[in-house]
């Protein structure tokens, strides 16, 4: 596949930094930090924003092909789809829940997501409706990234503009309390139609310019300045802003201000953000990040039914200083995405890629 635009080899990784601290963010949301549902719900749009984007920038599909789209959506699949599935078995075997067969099903064909019934998009792994969600807009993709990319800049401002608007009203009335849109895919292809029309608005001429006359040093400023802003801002808007307001910004203007700034605009002219998004630490975490995700329920669980097994009180866990609970939990998360991204989704990944992609889309597509 042929790409729009010839990305830098300087292209730093916060875009993969972001993703990676939206997931952990996410994974302290579940576990230690219930009444900040704002940042979690932020953690959430933003990794359907960051995926609209990435996608955008790799995978340009200028002319649609059915084999790129099938090798595009497979090798997601691939990644993912295996993956999920361990980890609901890990749920089912830890919990020793016994198995409903009409849920199971809609978890193997990925459709829990679509189902308006928490039964099914919470079922064994709750945060499995998060892979049903991400590969309905990966087999989207094409589609919506070619219509978007149709639009003269103009358009995909105002489009872009709109969606914003969108989402801070949704954000306003809180409407993913209802019903189930907060996991519905067509509701997240907002967030990533919004990652799709911002990197093509950073490839424009007027974006460039502004781009190449930025120094190193201001780029600084720019991260550093746009890290506080959002750190002051949930400390403040917490605090003294409306609630329907600060939930409002959560849901749209946060994370798109930050990908604008620190993501996207500082790329050419990498600053001190971006450089320390470079060490290795935080390329590891990103090679298993879903592996982190889609693991932090059956790790939390593993160590409830130990501790059961070794004859102490299971409650005995979550009595314990949060600090402890939170760097047992963490280091055994991070053991287990390792193991499962080392044994597992990898090795799987590469038999598919060498062994049974070709039987279906035949020579490599370039």
């Amino acid at each position: 596949m042929r790409q729009d635009t010839i990305i830098p080899t300087t292209f730093n990784r916060s875009l993969s930094l972001l993703r990676v601290l939206a997931i952990l963010a996410i994974v302290m949301g579940h576990f230690y930090l219930q009444g900040h549902d704002y940042m979690l719900s932020t953690a959430v749009s933003l990794c359907f924003v960051l995926s609209g984007y990435l996608t955008a920038m790799h995978h340009p599909f200028e002319r649609y092909s059915i084999k790129e789209h099938f090798q595009f959506f497979g090798r997601r699949v691939a990644k993912i789809y295996p993956l999920h599935v361990l980890a609901v078995v890990l749920c089912v075997v830890i919990l020793h829940r016994a198995i409903n067969w009409k849920v199971v099903l809609v978890h193997l064909t990925m459709l829990q997501s679509f189902i308006p019934n928490a039964d099914y998009y919470f079922g064994y792994n709750p945060v499995s409706w998060f892979v049903s969600t991400i590969l309905f807009l990966f087999l989207m993709a094409p589609w919506l990234i070619r219509a978007i990319r149709l639009l003269p800049i103009r358009w995909q401002w105002v489009m872009l503009v709109t969606m914003l608007a969108m989402q801070f009203w949704g954000g306003y009335i809180n409407i993913f309390d209802y019903y189930h849109l907060y996991q519905f895919p067509p509701m997240r292809l907002l967030d990533f139609a919004i990652g799709i029309a911002i990197y093509n608005l950073s490839q424009t001429d007027c974006f460039k310019k502004a781009q190449s006359q930025l120094s190193p040093s201001s780029a600084t400023l720019f991260e550093i300045g746009a890290v506080l802003l959002f750190a002051l801002f949930y400390v403040v808007g917490e605090k003294y802003l409306h609630p329907h307001c600060f939930r409002a910004c959560c849901s749209s203007f946060v994370q798109v201000f930050i990908i604008i700034t620190v993501m996207v605009f500082t790329h050419m002219r990498g600053g001190l953000v971006s450089k320390m998004a470079q060490c290795r630490p935080l390329k590891w975490l990103d090679s298993i990040s879903m592996e982190i995700f889609l693991l932090q329920l059956p790790v939390y669980l593993f160590f409830t039914v130990l501790l059961s097994h070794i004859g102490s009180d299971p409650m005995c866990f979550t009595n314990l200083p949060l600090w402890a609970i939170l760097l047992m939990h963490m280091s055994a998360l991070l053991l287990a995405a390792w193991l499962a991204k080392r044994w597992f989704s990898s090795p799987i990944y590469h038999f598919y890629v060498k062994k049974i992609e070709p039987v279906f889309i035949g020579p490599k597509v370039h």
